[in-house]
């Protein structure tokens, strides 16, 4: 379920900031305690995993919530790919009194009052992400690029587009607990429901944590965040995943973004926090 809070700019991309640290701090010495064999290396070839998430209301109000992310990555020697797809779709709906010119409300012949039911979809939105990487000797250090295009248009984004290129930095060394973090500069078009158009540079932070906590659980976390330009984003999620058999894992998660300086048409705020918590199940696919 969506909700919005009026926040100031800073403190979401502290918040998060500190989210992710925490989440590192607190939860790196389980990875020295494994007692069950991880993997050292990642493995070549294609990898992938989906998500469902569905909810529905009734009541009062009724609202329903689909999400949907498809994501998958490529290794081969040095190079790796990252694709990742998004689908998002909550609406709320709500019966309101019928009423005259006058406000007063009208009432049927059967002496009831007239409702008419009003529907507002608070999210609509598609997202799409390629990342190449090239990783350079040692296998930590990184080049990348990323092109990504994002649309949400009840929270006043009509297109946005960013091409970024920037180096990263993993560490650990298998494919089950890592922390990748990278910094880059690019280029960002943003097109509003409100039909601004704007060109600007952008500098561009990410961060992603995995942790094999035990055989059958891990958490996750990542911050993606650009800013310099004339509206900033910053996206946040915390996942733990439960394996329920080899290759499918109950998933609750907590995501949360922020677009700033988006007059939407259609969004009851500006410069505001969205969140969702949602439980779900994720599949691994078959590569």
């Amino acid at each position: 379920m969506t909700a919005l809070w009026p926040v100031a700019r800073p403190s979401v991309r502290l918040c998060a900031f500190a989210a992710v640290a925490a989440a590192v701090a607190i939860l790196t010495p389980v990875t020295s305690a494994h007692a069950f064999e991880v993997p050292k290396v990642l493995d070549d070839g294609w990898q992938s995993r989906a998500r469902l998430f569905g909810e529905r209301t009734t009541g009062a109000s009724s609202t329903t919530s689909l999400s949907a992310r498809l994501s998958g990555q490529y290794r081969q020697g040095r190079f790796e790919g990252r694709l990742d797809t998004r689908y998002l779709r909550s609406t709320a709906s709500l019966d309101v009194a019928r009423t005259d010119a006058n406000g007063d409300a009208v009432v049927g012949a059967d002496g009831d009052v007239i409702t008419d039911e009003v529907s507002r979809r608070s999210r609509d939105r598609r997202y799409l992400l390629f990342e190449p990487r090239w990783y350079l000797s040692g296998e930590k250090m990184y080049l990348f690029g990323l092109l990504d295009a994002d649309r949400d248009r009840p929270t006043g984004v009509d297109l946005s587009l960013r091409q970024i290129a920037g180096v990263g930095y993993r560490l650990w060394g298998d494919k089950k607990n890592f922390l990748a973090a990278g910094i880059g500069l690019g280029e960002k078009r943003l097109r509003t429901t409100g039909g601004t158009r704007d060109d600007s540079g952008i500098g561009y932070f990410g961060i992603k944590l995995a942790l094999q906590t035990s055989e059958r659980t891990r958490i996750g976390a990542e911050l993606d965040s650009d800013f310099g330009g004339s509206n900033d984003f910053t996206e946040f999620s915390l996942t733990f995943g439960l394996e329920l058999t080899g290759q499918v894992s109950l998933s609750f998660a907590f995501q949360a973004s922020v677009n700033s300086e988006i007059d939407a048409a259609d969004s009851a705020s500006a410069n505001s926090l969205d969140s969702r918590t949602v439980i779900g199940f994720e599949v691994d696919l078959p590569g």
